[in-house]
């Protein structure tokens, strides 16, 4: 009969030898793909953290030199940063490569409305308005920018439209 303590004690010294014996390959830390640099800055852009999304799309775009969303997403932060001069180079890069993007020119709206200058900045809005695939925010940032410009009116149409 075999004595079963004595085989987990052989096979524990052997893997204790084994182990102590040679240095275990360092591991392997693979880097992100450049979908997933961008996946993980887009999430931390919607949640509100423009700090930890801006080495994300940095790190795209180091891979991926001219990946729009990319492009268009540090753009993005670097709005939410405070970077304006930054952040409208990024947008007119993006706009020059993809005229319709909704995002940078509804970006190029939002520089308008920092600067007070209400009137580019509903032109901004238009074009994005008319870009495929727009979304409900460019409504709600068209609107607010006409708050700004104390166009009560056309702001409350607007953000009515924001609604549907």
């Amino acid at each position: 009969m075999v004595d079963l303590r004595r085989v987990f004690t052989w096979l524990a010294a052997t893997l204790l030898l084994a182990a102590c014996a040679g240095k275990a390959p360092a591991p392997v830390v693979a880097e992100p793909s450049v979908d997933a640099l961008v996946a993980e800055a887009a999430q931390a852009l919607r949640a509100g953290r423009h700090d930890a999304a801006l080495p994300r799309y940095e790190a795209a775009l180091e891979r991926a030199p001219g990946r729009l969303d990319a492009m268009e997403g540090r753009a993005l932060a670097l709005l939410a940063a405070g970077r304006v001069d930054e952040a409208r180079s990024g947008f007119e890069a993006v706009i020059a490569q993809a005229p319709t993007r909704w995002r940078a020119l509804d970006g190029m709206g939002r520089l308008a409305d920092r600067t007070g200058d209400y009137a580019t900045a509903q032109q901004w809005y238009e074009r994005a308005l008319s870009a495929p695939g727009v979304d409900a925010v460019v409504w709600n940032n068209y609107g607010w920018s006409r708050v700004l410009a104390r166009d009560y009116s056309r702001a409350e149409k607007l953000l009515a439209q924001a609604l549907q």
